[in-house]
């Protein structure tokens, strides 16, 4: 009961920190609803950018008129990737001392951050969305990296597009068109970015990108590939949008011990124990939402780093 009611002080506390704090959430696919409903669940004042009429939330067909008369102190990007640049851009020209945050990845192409003046944005505190920073096993490893020294690490991370989104045609989707941001490396930057966080910058990259399914898809659907970072030698990825059974895991292996996180399942395997957690889907987008309205973002994805995310998905790619 004492720690029930603890709980219930610690919930009601963060709903009245973020209380009549004003979010504008431009998009209204399933990431911008997502959002939608975590933020207005802690407590803020939402409105969105969108063609949409069926939404029961103030609603602005622009950026910038929702910006001029919405006022908004919290602002996240949730389009299409290969619109993130431009809103960015709108958003900048219009507002200074703003708390911004991108979904992931930060922009489409590397190219384009070739483009771009980084100064313009500086006048705004800018993350990017990789929320899976703020899984437990996440930081568990980032912390053991520190104390351990790993020999190898493999990622694997698949998912049929198809069920992605279950209310929407596939097809239809910017997942499944290049020219809108879409592609497995893009899907799963995800590990991109956790890798970077773990072992740091990554000294030479070597893969195989093709689109291998049946999938009605304009894009890259399967990358494997070898990495060397500074504190981790040999990393190996798999990704790829035809895995029917859905898989996210990682398995690293030092010296002395072996381990195996998947993130799906939420299980931690070591070959000593097995240990599973209860993790609700929103908890990682809540956290982060916290981090960044209320912490700085300490632990969040800065705009440097979603840059640097991207600088090296292109380089994957073999787009440089």
């Amino acid at each position: 009961m004492y720690i029930k009611s603890l709980l219930l002080i610690f919930i009601w506390d963060m709903v009245r920190q973020n209380s009549k704090k004003k979010t504008l959430i431009v998009g209204a696919g399933s990431i911008g609803l997502r959002h939608a409903r975590i933020l207005s669940d802690l407590g803020c004042l939402i409105a969105m950018v969108t063609h949409r009429s069926d939404l029961e939330l103030p609603v602005y067909k622009k950026t910038e008129i929702a910006i001029q008369e919405f006022n908004p102190d919290y602002i996240i990007i949730a389009n299409d990737t290969n619109k993130h640049l431009l809103e960015l851009e709108k958003i900048c020209k219009l507002t200074s001392g703003k708390t911004v945050l991108v979904e992931k990845p930060i922009f489409d192409q590397v190219k384009k951050i070739n483009k771009i003046k980084l100064n313009n944005f500086l006048k705004n505190n800018i993350y990017v969305g990789y929320n899976l920073r703020y899984h437990p096993f996440i930081k568990y490893i980032k912390e053991l990296v520190i104390k351990e020294k790993f020999l190898s690490c493999n990622i694997y991370a698949g998912q049929y597009l198809p069920n992605w989104r279950p209310n929407r045609e596939y097809t239809l989707s910017y997942s499944s068109d290049f020219k809108k941001g879409g592609g497995v490396l893009f899907e799963f930057s995800h590990e991109i970015d956790y890798l970077r966080l773990f072992f740091g910058k990554c000294i030479n990259s070597n893969s195989f990108n093709e689109k291998l399914s049946n999938l009605k898809i304009n894009c890259i659907d399967s990358s494997v590939g070898i990495l060397k970072f500074e504190r981790c030698n040999h990393v190996s990825y798999n990704f790829n949008l035809f895995d029917r059974i859905g898989r996210r895991e990682i398995i690293l292996n030092s010296n002395s011990e072996t381990f195996k996180f998947d993130l799906v399942n939420n299980e931690m395997i070591t070959n000593k124990k097995l240990k599973k957690i209860d993790l609700c889907r929103d908890k990682t987008y809540r956290d982060m939402h916290q981090d960044i309205l209320q912490n700085n973002g300490k632990n969040a994805c800065s705009f440097q780093e979603g840059l640097e995310v991207l600088n090296l998905l292109n380089k994957i790619y073999k787009f440089q």
